[in-house]
């Protein structure tokens, strides 16, 4: 089944109201395929997804803003084409974006958000499992409607911002890990020996400790002021600034699909290493 097909039928399962829409079909050959409806709202979010385009991609976003009335038009864009999918009459999605993972699409006017699984995907299932046993006090967008079977979850549509810098922005970072606390409370934690912690991670690096960089940075841990122990327990395990939506100064904290056992230290560096990589991609493409 492919891209349209399974947005159609996921239509399918909430509506007997099905109505055929065009969409613009985006796929330069990335990791990210996406679905746009050729409607001011739905080109804005697709420019709002993609921070700093290369050159490719703003001569690609100059045509969707100058061609929107006309939609027919851009068949002749490269990398995008005209497809048509069954959507519910009254509550069209207007972004759609995908991966060989999943499918996210967003429906502002309608209010909400779903994820969708591919056919026997587990990790839909495993990500709405999470999401149902959450503590309130965490901040999440609302569940409206689940589906086991498809799989799939609708969530409640937030207008806010990502994070963009961790560092800029560390007040929101902290609250994000202060709500947090509850969520490491709700299974059981163990401390670690930092020194056992330490070993452990040599013995994974294996024959990597011989690179000089490496080696200076292990070095540099050694000679820390390290506490004596380390908590480990259950993570959200991909905390970082475009899972953190802030509106109206609210934190809420998105995408639970990769929660894991790991030291609790691993949610406040993820973040900051993410966004050094990106930096470092930036200069790396730009040379």
């Amino acid at each position: 089944m492919n891209l349209e097909d399974r947005i159609e039928s996921f239509y399918q399962t909430r509506s007997n109201q099905i109505r055929r829409k065009p969409f613009l079909k985006v796929d330069n050959s990335g990791s990210y395929t996406y679905l746009i409806a050729p409607t001011s709202g739905g080109i804005a979010s697709f420019t709002n997804r993609i921070r700093k385009p290369d050159l490719k991609r703003r001569i690609l976003v100059k045509a969707l803003q100058a061609m929107r009335t006309a939609p027919e038009a851009l068949k002749y864009v490269p990398g995008v084409k005209l497809v048509n999918i069954g959507v519910a009459a009254d509550e069209p999605f207007e972004f759609g974006i995908a991966s060989s993972r999943l499918l996210t699409i967003l429906a502002p006017e309608a209010g909400w958000v779903s994820k969708l699984g591919w056919e026997s995907d587990e990790r839909i299932r495993r990500e709405l499992n999470i999401r149902q046993r959450l503590p309130d006090s965490l901040n999440t967008p609302d569940l409206i409607d689940t589906n086991e079977e498809f799989p799939y979850f609708v969530t409640q549509y937030i207008e806010g911002d990502s994070v963009v810098n961790p560092i800029e922005n560390w007040g929101y970072i902290l609250n994000a890990l202060n709500q947090l606390k509850s969520w490491y409370e709700m299974d059981e934690i163990a401390w670690i020996q930092t020194r056992s912690a330490i070993d452990e991670l040599e013995t994974e690096l294996g024959e990597l400790r011989s690179d000089e960089v490496i080696k200076s940075a292990l070095q540099q841990l050694k000679a820390s002021v390290l506490p004596e122990q380390l908590a480990y327990g259950t993570v959200h395990g991909d905390l970082h600034g475009q899972n953190l939506l802030v509106a109206d100064e609210t934190v809420y904290i998105l995408d639970w699909e990769s929660t894991k056992q790991e030291y609790l230290l691993y949610d406040f560096i993820y973040p900051f290493l993410r966004y050094y990589k990106k930096i470092m991609e930036a200069i790396y493409s730009s040379n």
